[in-house]
């Protein structure tokens, strides 16, 4: 009898264990991953920060919003701490996980370091003594 509630209990154990870890899923499935590219970006407008740094150190950090008007052209509007406004219209390239920027505040190589449907964080100039970081929620 004591050996019949050990091998229950055992094969009890068993099909729990199994339970347990067959309902768990994959969270680092790749293929739902939100990839950049201009048909995401496009008709998007993204509010956040713009932060600065000096060899790693924080010196500035100002408001930003970014419209991504079409799939190649777009405006911005930032505001420093002062609350000095700045706007200007760019044109844009998606390569990957490279956002080519040109013209107007933001001009130059920002390097996609997060990405989700509501989320962006981009970073410009990493290996350069002052480096730039986009910290973007999504608004429309």
């Amino acid at each position: 009898m004591k050996g019949n509630i050990r091998s229950i209990r055992t094969w009890l154990i068993a099909v729990l264990c199994f339970i347990a870890v067959s309902g768990c899923s994959d969270d680092h499935d790749d293929t739902s991953a939100q990839q950049l590219s201009t048909e995401f970006l496009k008709q998007t407008v993204w509010k956040g920060e713009r932060i600065r740094y000096d060899n790693g150190v924080e010196y500035e950090r100002n408001s930003i919003s970014i419209l991504f008007a079409t799939d190649s052209r777009g405006s911005c509007e930032e505001w420093d701490a002062s609350g000095g406004e700045t706007g200007y219209y760019f044109s844009y390239t998606v390569d990957g996980n490279l956002l080519t920027i040109d013209g107007g505040g933001i001009e130059g190589w920002w390097l996609l370091m997060e990405l989700s449907e509501d989320r962006m964080v981009l970073a410009s100039d990493l290996e350069e003594r002052i480096s730039e970081k986009l910290v973007l929620d999504r608004f429309y």
